[in-house]
């Protein structure tokens, strides 16, 4: 039933029900949407005694069909979809049959690591210490694969106000591997992990 329930029945008035452990010393707290178990336990008293069910479960599989842009499901499964009735009251009929949709292949998480260039010289970049590069593949909704190994380069110390810039280069194209682009992560001397880069042709 849905949580935006606002009528209320002539049946009890319940203002809520209340859970508590055994040794919680009288403190309890609000466990049910009100207007739901009011709804709930009016169709109780008011349900029918002879057996009859309300109302049947569907009886077809519902159409699913699956959207290659602009959701959140992962890859790589199968999912079933079944649907139910709900009446006023909340009494919910079985599940129907269940119709099955496959989400097809997922990006291949990496499992080599990117390379790092030399260090150069620049006004601004990275100060000395270690560098660690890491990369993702993405999707063209925003999913991301596991991270690759990491490839680490020590950078050097330089005098103030020079700094180590370094080129990375992943192993794969990101249209090689079935992706739409990459992600690229870096942490300097153990610090916190940023975004350096991400990849998106």
């Amino acid at each position: 039933m849905s949580d935006a329930r606002t009528e209320r029945t002539d049946f009890l008035g319940l203002l809520a029900i209340m859970e508590a452990a055994h040794n919680s010393q009288g403190w309890a707290f609000p466990y049910w949407n009100v207007l739901q178990t009011d709804a709930a336990l009016a169709a109780l008293a008011g349900a029918v005694r002879t057996g009859a069910v309300p109302l049947s479960a569907p009886a077809a599989a519902p159409d699913v069909t699956m959207q290659t842009s602009g959701g959140y499901l992962a890859a790589g499964q199968t999912l079933e979809v079944a649907q139910t009735y709900v009446d006023a009251y909340g009494r919910e009929t079985d599940a129907g049959p269940a119709a099955t949709v496959n989400m097809g292949t997922g990006i291949t998480d990496p499992d080599t690591a990117c390379s790092i260039g030399a260090p150069s010289t620049e006004a601004s970049g990275f100060e000395g210490g270690l560098l660690e590069v890491w990369y993702s593949w993405t999707d063209e909704t925003g999913g991301e694969t596991l991270p690759s190994p990491p490839a680490q380069l020590t950078l050097p110390y330089l005098a103030a106000g020079l700094y180590s810039q370094v080129t990375v280069t992943l192993p794969a194209t990101p249209a090689s591997v079935g992706a739409a682009g990459a992600n690229i992560y870096g942490r300097h001397r153990s610090g916190v992990i940023v975004t350096l880069a991400a990849v998106t042709d």
